[in-house]
């Protein structure tokens, strides 16, 4: 859950001032991979609690995406393959939690 979603209020500071650090380790292929993959398994399992889950992809869609995925940049085809495994990989264990029934859709 976030903030908003217990009812916490949000804000704007005109003041508050950043200093970003990002250690080097951060702009690592294996890292942004890790990223991307955390980042789309958890707003998979978040939007299921909010009854936000799209249904899975149709059989035109997959087709039209491996079309797609064959004139693009290989590191773009890969990040885009993370992606999917990891809502599969949401999907999946919130199948499990919930039972072989669960589509997660309102």
């Amino acid at each position: 859950m976030i903030s908003i979603d217990l009812g916490l209020g949000t804000g704007q500071f005109s003041g508050l001032e950043l200093q970003h650090l990002m250690p080097p380790n951060r702009v690592e292929e294996k890292y942004l991979e890790e990223l991307i993959h955390g980042i789309h398994y958890s707003a998979t399992i978040l939007a299921s609690f909010r009854q936000l889950l799209p249904p899975p992809a149709s059989r035109s869609e997959r087709i039209l995406k491996w079309y797609e995925g064959r004139h693009v940049d290989p590191r773009v085809r890969k990040f885009d393959q993370i992606e999917r495994n990891a809502r599969d990989n949401a999907r999946r264990d919130l199948a499990r939690f919930h039972g072989s029934n669960f589509k997660g859709e309102k």
